[in-house]
């Protein structure tokens, strides 16, 4: 320690409970925060120069221990510590301290954000109580005042605060009111403006990733997001545009997506049309299911990525109902030159009236929904909107081999004209043609 900073160290022990099962109980900390106070004006013989604060947060309570530190001595005690239970139906998924070191920010499992009050300040004066011998105060789980707001309907996965300066008089910076960012599965980033009083966040930032936002960093003027999807973005605070975006490869296991028995292992394969051994087209990243990504060995980045089969990435009304499966691309061709893709991906459905059968883990029956995809390079469009992907899609066509028949194979000629498709389920194969229509032509003529 010096005149400016105190390190201390204390052992936290956490105890992780079985159930009947064998399994670990919801019981593991998932957060855990710390804050000091200097108090150097004191004038009592043995204040204490600093108050630390140690926050951890579990799913079904909050722990505040508290140590004091003085000038003269650093004393190896048992830290003494006050909780806060939640109650059965809310659940804790996030936490974050704000700026004023007073109030601590909640979010919930239902999507919930709870702002508790001064719940710092009344625990500090609850544990000295305690650790004077006086007359225990009421708890402050009690007294603690709880601001609620609600936007997310899926778990808040991350908060974090941004303080706000302005100029003030003689180009001083003042300190406003600080700003409330919070993300969940949606991948929706969400900004808060407590001090307005109104329940509505100020502003609303949809579709950031193809997965949800796990964490939130807030920096001078921007905002630090990652996601599911392994995606890592700068957003400018002052106007929500990204800065600047890495994405990497999306092969986390997805916990906001769910699962089907259709899903395909990733395959890897070369893209013919850079000619470059360096460049390699993935499919059936788990992470990013019905995507298509061309990845740089070299930079060791993802330079461009293709949705082949849109779906509905939020498909829960509750936390804890079942995901609804995720789509697989379960094939892919290139002609030659790679000008020419042809693509088979399966969509599962609830409705198992349709498409071919398939049973989840849980024995529910769903309806697996096969589309063949014809798609075309277009350097023109992918130009105007890289966000498109580099190629566009011509023609599309469900059951190619009939309702209940499921792709086996897939092959595509050299020139790109044709393509076959083979199924085990009928015990044929297809043969299709590529037809150009007079504006293909001239497209392809000036490409």
């Amino acid at each position: 320690k010096d005149s400016n900073h105190v390190v201390i160290h204390h052992e936290l022990k956490c105890f992780l409970e079985k159930d009947k099962q064998g399994k670990f109980r919801h019981y593991v900390p998932f957060s855990l925060s710390s804050l000091s106070r200097a108090k150097r004006h004191s004038t009592q013989k043995h204040a204490a120069d600093f108050d630390v604060f140690v926050v951890v947060a579990r799913p079904n309570k909050i722990q505040i221990y508290l140590d004091q530190v003085t000038s003269g001595e650093i004393k190896q005690e048992t830290m003494c510590s006050v909780s806060f239970p939640m109650k059965r139906f809310d659940r804790l998924s996030s936490i974050s301290i704000a700026p004023n070191g007073n109030d601590v920010t909640c979010g919930y499992m239902d999507g919930e954000i709870s702002i508790m009050i001064d719940m710092i300040p009344q625990a500090l004066q609850y544990l000295l109580c305690i650790k004077e011998g006086k007359k225990r105060p009421r708890h402050p789980a009690k007294t603690v005042l709880n601001r609620r707001v609600h936007w997310h309907s899926q778990p808040v996965t991350s908060l974090a605060y941004q303080q706000v300066n302005s100029s003030g008089s003689g180009g001083r910076a003042a300190a406003v009111d600080p700003m409330l960012y919070s993300g969940g599965f949606e991948s929706v980033l969400v900004t808060w403006q407590l001090a307005r009083g109104t329940l509505r966040p100020a502003h609303v930032l949809p579709r950031l990733a193809k997965g949800g936002i796990l964490h939130i960093a807030c920096t001078k003027g921007a905002i630090l997001v990652y996601c599911e999807d392994n995606s890592l973005q700068l957003i400018a605070a002052h106007n929500s545009n990204r800065l600047w975006k890495v994405q990497g490869l999306a092969s986390s296991t997805g916990d906001s997506l769910g699962s089907s028995n259709s899903r395909v292992e990733p395959t890897i394969r070369t893209d013919s049309l850079s000619g470059s051994p360096n460049t390699l087209v993935l499919s059936g990243l788990p992470g990013a299911p019905g995507y298509l990504h061309w990845y740089d060995t070299r930079e060791q980045q993802v330079t461009a990525q293709l949705e082949v089969s849109p779906f509905n990435r939020v498909s829960r009304t509750e936390h804890d109902d079942i995901p609804l499966p995720v789509p697989s691309v379960t094939h892919v061709a290139f002609s030659e030159s790679g000008r020419d893709l042809v693509t088979v991906d399966t969509m599962p459905t609830e409705n198992s009236g349709i498409g071919a059968t398939e049973r989840l883990s849980d024995g529910k029956p769903i309806g697996v929904v096969s589309t063949i995809r014809f798609w075309s390079w277009n350097p023109t469009d992918n130009k105007r909107n890289p966000k498109s992907g580099p190629y566009s899609l011509t023609a599309a066509m469900t059951y190619p081999h009939g309702e209940e028949n499921r792709v086996t194979a897939i092959a595509v000629s050299n020139d790109g004209q044709y393509a076959c498709t083979v199924s085990n389920g009928d015990n044929a194969f297809r043969l299709w043609h590529k037809v150009l229509s007079e504006h293909d032509d001239a497209r392809d003529t000036d490409g």
